[in-house]
């Protein structure tokens, strides 16, 4: 079963991918990760040769190799990381106002009232220069700008990437810095001058979907045209909220993206149509060369998005290794194979989510299908048919689990009913679906068809929204730590290689990662009940701070209360810190607490009092720790008669003399719209 483990590629693979984690944990420079490496190399390649007596052959190489991997994948993350530091990077060249050139490369419609788009640097204040940023426009005008379109914008401000910078919260700037876009600009349409674009394949697979979007409207209802075009052409921008948190929850949001299921069906109506190549001279290698250009323009269609150029990747490896090197390649090899090619393009692929889930998934089947399949034995067809189906959603959801647990602190259940009641008819509505795809691209207008491939969506969309109607299946609010998922992970793995090779030493282990597990799971409860901590939230509207005593959370707000939006905000830091009891306030109200006291202007915690700060004098006798300044008129006052550690502030603007006493001064003050939230631990 773990055989596997011992072939060469997954051993390369593995040290590949342990060297870009301790490139992206320490975040060391590429020239230093270099040397560093050329010196590693050194030593390792004298141990290889005149350490003879002192090790075996075999194992000298094989930790040499290992060395040599970590230190490639190390290197190359590190590089792929580097060219923000170049000189020619826009990032270099900011100014106040910038005058810049941009060529968009990708759209990403949404429902916001801005029209967001992607687009690559090619020149900033008369400088030539590259570098991605992402363009949000206002959606009042009427935009229409098109892939490779070429742009000036002038007078306009760079600004840093940012949605919500509260703890626990999704981090969209790193997510963006992943795909090497770094900064922001937000402008108007009429402020943009366009510039005659060039030829782009890119162009024109845009122009391609928005003719197959405009025509599925036409005869398809909204929802139902917006399930095509995710489910054939992997375009989700016509989804609506409701439809992917229903597909979400149902647990069966990946039919909705390109995926290796989609490849695969592609895949055998391919074969089944050109099959009759293999019987013909040197049919093989037409059948192979025909079979991989229709699944690479079909790739190309898609505008190769990262889960459709996976999935191809694979079966290109699988069909050229068994038809055209006649060598019926180890399941492990493909899939390792072309992991390490997409790690070598780019070793940020690693921590894309959608990477590591497809790669698991496809694990999950190859290792745990045949031995979930084979627990039971079905007579007839019908049964064994759906016990089939759901032997590999299983196997699917062994290795999934844990980061779906780590990602999104919750997990569906209701995979099982949908993989049911869906699957079985997926190959029927993908097959379908590109028929009416080709069908309207074409011109060809069959109604009846189009009826009836509506209908047939229609009542799928149904079944997924009864399907997630009960929410009593789905597991919410867990907690899982990095270190919880390694060590469940590690449980897998030895409780899945005792059942197959009935060791009892790997029982024992199973055993012992459950006992770190408990231990694991009870300090990281004594740390959070014993964390006291002043918390400031990034706010918009509103101000808003919370006092964590124990298991209770304290939160006072000033503004108009929203209940919905101060959940949203805080749901991360309860969940994450083990919350039992919250309650929210006015920022007015008096409270008194076992560990604080809230009266008037003055919060006090512990043996620290804090002022809170509304234009009104502050008082000299007090020994107050921190200042808080919600709104203020005149900022220098405050500095002039008073010396304070710290000053917190929800304001954007501070004057540059003032800026200058703060500096001078030693004053520290953190402004919570540009460096986000701001706590305190006692």
């Amino acid at each position: 079963m773990y055989s596997f483990i011992k072939l060469p590629i997954v051993n390369i693979v593995l040290f590949l991918v342990l060297g870009i984690i301790i490139a992206d944990k320490l975040a060391l420079n590429f020239n230093y990760i270099y040397y560093s490496s050329i010196i590693i190399l050194i030593f390792s390649f004298i141990c290889l040769v005149f350490l003879d007596k002192l090790m075996l052959r075999r194992l000298r190489f094989s930790i040499f190799v290992n060395v040599l991997f970590i230190l490639v994948g190390a290197c190359l993350h590190s590089f792929n990381n580097s060219t923000k530091y170049q000189d020619k990077h826009y990032l270099n060249h900011i100014k106040d106002k910038n005058h810049i050139g941009l060529k968009i490369y990708d759209i990403k419609n949404s429902d916001s009232a801005l029209f967001k788009c992607l687009a690559k640097v090619f020149f900033i204040n008369g400088i030539k220069s590259d570098g991605n940023i992402i363009l949000y426009i206002n959606k009042i005008n009427d935009n229409n700008l098109n892939i490779n379109d070429s742009i000036l914008i002038t007078n306009t401000k760079i600004s840093k990437i940012n949605l919500s910078k509260n703890i626990y919260h999704f981090d969209y700037e790193r997510y963006m810095s992943r795909k090497k876009v770094y900064r922001a600009v937000y402008t108007e349409y009429t402020d943009i001058k366009k510039i005659e674009g060039e030829y782009s394949y890119k162009k024109e697979v845009h122009k391609f979907k928005n003719a197959i979007f405009e025509g599925l409207n036409k005869y398809f209802t909204s929802q139902e045209a917006a399930i095509v075009q995710s489910l054939i052409l992997g375009d989700r921008r016509g989804l609506s909220e409701d439809n992917i948190s229903n597909y979400t929850d149902a647990g069966i949001i990946h039919i909705l993206a390109i995926s290796g299921l989609h490849v695969g069906i592609i895949f055998i109506i391919l074969s089944k149509i050109f099959g009759f190549l293999n019987g013909i001279k040197r049919g093989k290698i037409i059948f192979t060369a025909v079979i991989l250009s229709l699944l690479w323009f079909y790739a190309f269609l898609i505008g190769f998005s990262s889960s459709v150029v996976r999935a191809t990747l694979m079966f290109s490896i699988y069909l050229t290794s068994i038809n055209l090197l006649n060598y019926r390649s180890n399941t492990y090899n493909i899939i390792f194979v072309s992991a390490f090619i997409l790690l070598l393009l780019d070793t940020n692929n690693l921590f894309d989510i959608g990477f590591q889930f497809s790669y698991l998934a496809v694990l999950g089947i190859v290792i745990f299908y045949p031995y979930i399949f084979s627990l039971f034995k079905f007579r007839y067809v019908l049964i064994r048919f759906f016990w089939t189906i759901l032997a590999v959603t299983l196997s699917c959801q062994i290795l999934i689990f844990p980061l779906m647990i780590f990602y999104f602190s919750k997990f569906s259940t209701l995979f099982l009913f949908s993989a049911i009641l869906i699957i079985p008819i997926t190959p029927i509505i993908i097959s379908l679906g590109l028929i009416v795809v080709l069908l309207i691209y074409f011109n060809f207008h069959i109604y009846w068809l189009f009826y009836l491939y509506n209908q047939i969506l229609y009542y799928i969309n149904s079944t997924i929204e009864f399907i997630a109607r009960f929410d009593e299946l789905i597991i919410k609010e867990i907690n899982w730590s990095i270190s919880t998922v390694i060590l469940v992970y590690g449980l897998i793995l030895f409780l899945s290689i005792y059942i197959a090779a009935k060791r009892i030493i790997n029982l024992y282990i199973a055993f012992i990662i459950l006992i770190l597990m408990s231990l694991n799971s009870l300090i990281s409860n004594m740390i959070s009940y014993n964390l006291r901590e002043l918390m400031f939230y990034d706010t918009k509207g509103y101000f808003m701070l919370s006092i964590k005593e124990r298991n209770n959370l304290y939160i006072f707000i000033d503004g108009n209360r929203q209940d919905d939006k101060i959940m949203k905000t805080i749901k991360p830091y309860i969940l994450r810190n083990n919350i039992k009891y919250y309650k929210i306030y006015n920022i007015r109200d008096r409270l008194q607490g076992s560990f604080f006291v809230k009266s008037k202007n003055f919060l006090g915690l512990g043996t620290n009092t804090f002022y809170i700060y509304k234009n009104s004098p502050i008082p000299k006798d007090k020994n107050i720790s921190l200042i808080i300044l919600k709104r203020y008129k005149n900022i220098k006052d405050i500095l002039d008669s008073n010396k304070y550690s710290i000053i917190v502030m929800k304001n954007n603007y501070i004057d540059r003399s003032i800026k200058k006493y703060i500096k001078d001064n030693k004053i520290k003050v953190h402004n919570i719209n540009e460096e986000g939230y701001f706590n305190i631990k006692y």
